[in-house]
């Protein structure tokens, strides 16, 4: 069968593009496929804590710890990452302001960390220091933490609690809650995200919806005034991804280019201003992204090609380009690294790299950036990474038959496609592929 043909082995990772040419005198293949991941999460948040989790979801944090933000059961920093306690396994997590919320795979939400507006979701005000389920009987697909409130998508619908002085929990109160309560509007979204003291959403058409603090514009309805409930964003924009940062907001729309609003100050808009705005301006240089991230006062975009962009804030080193210098427009973070997700907190960055390592940048006093020191960086630094984090995880294994055209050039992406039966799905975080094609005629 595999006479003058040796069975061949490849790495396909996603976005970068990989090809087979088919040796002459073979005209069927068996391609076997095993779709593997190691790190699937990246967190996104507003503070000074950072968490990554394995291939089985098991979460591990560095940073701060104020009021116990790790989750570790201390309110010690960490300037290498270490297990949250509770032998739990998240598919999402998100940092507030000295505080954590994650997802399970059945929908529960758990938290922990700070908690004096009931940000925590627990029917009190009680800090913890080691996740605690968020009460009521809700199936949640994502749960986002703003600086003191969080916002949660079940089904189609929002859901929100803490903080509430502006706005941001979308009741058409400012009474903060400690348990969630539905978002008023009888709106249908796809996504949904917060920011500090307000809230952002989209539906699955692509229009946006805010409500919260207006302050700089950052609701992007034309206006600096706060809403109790959603209003559209202004200019009849589609996108396929939203992002509250800590004081703006971003667009990503199809076509890879994103839109901001609200604070400008420091460059965060992208727009080669510091002016703000309070409706949507496109970030400057004709880039197209994948992804897009805000932090405090910086934001970043994922390319393609696995290229990480900045702008904005830099008095940290948090754009990543070797500088300390403030950016109006992205520029590229520095390492030639190939980034598969980006996250990022307050006033430090972070990314998943293609080769299955955490990278971080930014302020580091916290130890936020886990390179077992607190110093700050202004270029990536390799996050230590134990043992048990760094594990691959086969989550399935496809083969089929393959007619192929001797001579011919496949990418490989065609042929996972084929021996899966159906179209992958290229941007799951650390998602990968060892392939094997054998021939068979």
């Amino acid at each position: 069968m595999n006479k003058n043909f040796r069975a061949q082995s490849f790495r396909y990772l996603p976005h970068v593009p990989q090809t087979w040419t088919a040796p002459i005198e073979v005209k069927k293949v068996l391609v076997t496929s095993y779709k593997k991941s190691r790190f699937h999460i990246a967190s996104k948040g507003l503070g000074a804590t950072a968490h990554s989790a394995n291939s089985e979801g098991v979460p591990y944090g560095w940073g701060a710890a104020t009021t116990g933000a790790i989750g570790d059961n201390t309110a010690l920093a960490k300037s290498t990452p270490v297990l949250v306690l509770g032998s739990h396994s998240f598919v999402n997590i998100t940092n507030g302001t000295a505080f954590g919320v994650a997802v399970k795979r059945n929908g529960e939400a758990w938290s922990w960390g700070a908690n004096a507006s009931g940000q925590l979701g627990q029917n009190n005000v009680t800090v913890r220091s080691t996740p605690t389920a968020v009460v009521g009987t809700l199936s949640f697909s994502s749960v986002v933490a703003g600086n003191t409130h969080c916002v949660g998508l079940v089904g189609t619908s929002a859901y929100t609690w803490g903080a509430n002085a502006a706005g941001q929990l979308g009741d058409e109160t400012v009474l903060a809650k400690s348990s969630p309560i539905l978002v008023v509007g009888s709106l249908s979204f796809a996504q949904v995200c917060a920011g500090t003291s307000y809230s952002l959403a989209r539906t699955a058409a692509g229009a946006a919806y805010s409500w919260g603090e207006g302050t700089n514009g950052k609701l992007g309805d034309g206006t600096a005034v706060s809403k109790s409930s959603p209003v559209l964003v202004s200019g009849s924009h589609t996108f396929s991804q939203v992002c509250a940062g800590s004081q703006s907001a971003y667009g990503l729309k199809s076509n890879g280019e994103v839109w901001a609003w609200g604070l400008g100050t420091s460059g965060q808009l992208g727009d080669n201003t510091s002016a703000s705005k309070s409706t949507p301006v496109q970030v400057a240089g004709g880039h197209s992204f994948i992804q897009v991230v805000g932090g405090g006062s910086h934001a970043l975009g994922l390319k393609a090609n696995g290229e990480a962009w900045a702008w904005g804030l830099n008095t940290s080193g948090q754009v990543g380009d070797g500088t300390a210098t403030s950016k109006s427009t992205p520029v590229l973070v520095t390492g030639s690294l190939s980034f598969i997700t980006l996250g990022c907190g307050l006033d430090f960055s972070f990314g998943v790299a293609h080769d299955n390592q955490v990278y971080a940048w930014g302020l580091g006093t916290s130890g936020q950036l886990g390179d077992n020191t607190i110093t700050s960086k202004s270029s990536p630094v390799a996050v230590t990474i134990p043992s048990a984090i760094n594990q691959e995880r086969i989550i399935s294994v496809n083969k089929a038959v393959i007619d192929v055209t001797a001579g011919q050039t496949y990418d490989l992406s065609f042929l996972i496609n084929a021996s899966v039966g159906a179209q992958v799905v290229a941007n799951e975080n650390a998602i990968f592929f060892d392939i094997i094609i054998e021939r068979m005629s």
